[in-house]
C-alpha cells in the first residue's frame, strides 16, 4: 500500500471520526434542551396571622405536581443560608425534590435590631409551629394548586430547637379537619395530614418544650423519623433520648432494620447541623435517601386540595 493511499485512508477515517462525534455531540445538546431546567432559587418574605415576618429561600423542582416537599429549618444558631452556602439545598433540588429553607420569627434574617435570637419558650415554640409553619405550608400549598409539587409528599429536616417545632406543626397539620364536600368522610378533601417523614438533627427537649409528647401520637399515625446525635456529647445524648423513646428506637431490632425508623448515632462532639460538616458520617446522603424512600417512593398521588364545594359555586 502506498503512503499516499495511506494518508488518504488516515484521512478519511479522522473525518468520518469527526462527523460521528458532531452528530453525538449535537444529539447531546438536543437532549439537554429538552431536559427540565433547573429553577433559580427564589426569596420569598411571609406574614403570618398575627403579623410576623418568615423568611423563605424556595428551590423548585422540575418535577412537576410528582415532586416531593423539603422543609428546611434552621437552628439556635445558623439561619437559612446554611443550606444555601454548603450546597445542600440546591442537591436536593437537583434530585427532584421542591425545597424550602426557611427563617422563622426572630431568627436569621428576621434577628431584631440588636442582631439577637429570642428564647425559645414553650409559647413561642407553638406559636412558630402553628403560625409560622403554616404560613410556610400556605405557600407551599399554593405551588401544589399551580400543580409544581404534591403537598402530600411533604418531609421537614428539623436541626435542635426546630425538631420541637415540626412535631407540634406535624401535630397540628393532622389534626385539622377535612372540608365537609364530601358524605362520607373517607371522600372530603383533606385540610392537612401531609407531613410524611420528618429528619432530626441532635433533637432538643429542653424542659418545657413541646415535641416528644406528639411525636408518640405521630408515630402511631405511621410517620416515618430518623434522628442523627453526635455520641460524645452527653448532654446531647440525653436531650435525644426522650425522641428516640417516642419512636420507638429501643426496641429496634438491629437485624431488622426499619427504614420508616433510621438512628443514626455519630462519634462527634458536633451537633445539629455541624453534623454535616463530619464527612464521614455522610449526613446528607443519609438524610436523601431516607426522603428519597419514604417521600419520593411513597404511593401518594396528587389530588386537588381545594373544597368541592367552593369550587362548584
Amino acid at each position: 500500500m502506498s503512503k499516499l493511499h495511506v494518508q488518504t485512508r488516515a484521512r478519511f477515517v479522522a473525518i468520518v471520526l469527526i462527523l460521528v462525534y458532531a452528530a453525538d455531540a449535537q444529539s447531546l445538546l438536543a437532549q439537554e434542551a429538552k431536559a427540565p431546567q433547573i429553577p433559580s432559587p427564589v426569596n420569598e418574605l411571609l406574614t403570618t396571622r398575627d403579623g410576623a415576618q418568615v423568611s423563605l429561600t424556595y428551590y423548585a423542582s422540575n418535577e412537576g405536581k410528582n415532586a416531593s416537599v423539603l422543609v428546611l429549618c434552621h437552628s439556635d444558631k445558623l439561619g437559612r443560608v446554611f443550606w444555601d452556602k454548603t450546597g445542600i439545598a440546591k442537591r436536593l433540588q437537583a434530585r427532584g425534590f421542591a425545597v424550602a429553607a426557611v427563617d422563622f420569627r426572630g431568627f436569621g434574617e428576621n434577628k431584631d435590631k440588636e442582631g439577637q435570637n429570642p428564647t425559645m419558650t414553650k409559647a413561642l415554640a407553638l406559636f412558630i409551629a402553628r403560625n409560622d409553619m403554616d404560613a410556610v405550608k400556605a405557600f407551599l400549598m399554593e405551588q401544589h394548586h399551580a400543580q409544581k409539587l404534591n403537598i402530600r409528599k411533604l418531609g421537614i429536616v428539623a436541626p435542635g430547637f426546630s425538631a420541637s417545632l415540626a412535631c407540634e406543626f406535624a401535630a397540628y397539620d393532622w389534626q385539622k379537619v377535612p372540608f365537609d364536600d364530601d358524605a362520607t368522610l373517607a371522600g372530603r378533601t383533606p385540610r392537612g395530614q401531609d407531613v410524611q417523614a420528618i429528619s432530626f438533627l441532635s433533637p432538643e427537649d429542653n424542659p418545657g418544650l413541646p415535641g416528644a409528647p406528639s411525636l408518640r401520637a405521630l408515630r402511631r399515625l405511621g410517620l416515618a423519623f430518623q434522628v442523627f446525635v453526635g455520641t460524645e456529647n452527653r448532654t446531647a445524648v440525653r436531650n435525644s433520648s426522650s425522641y428516640l423513646a417516642s419512636i420507638g428506637v429501643s426496641r429496634r431490632k438491629d437485624d431488622e432494620p426499619d427504614p420508616r425508623v433510621d438512628y443514626r448515632p455519630i462519634k462527634s462532639k458536633a451537633q445539629g447541623l455541624e453534623l454535616f460538616l463530619n464527612k464521614n458520617a455522610k449526613v446528607e446522603q443519609l438524610i436523601t435517601a431516607f426522603m428519597e424512600i419514604n417521600l419520593k417512593e411513597a404511593k401518594i398521588q396528587w389530588i386537588p386540595r381545594k373544597s368541592r364545594l367552593v369550587e362548584d359555586n
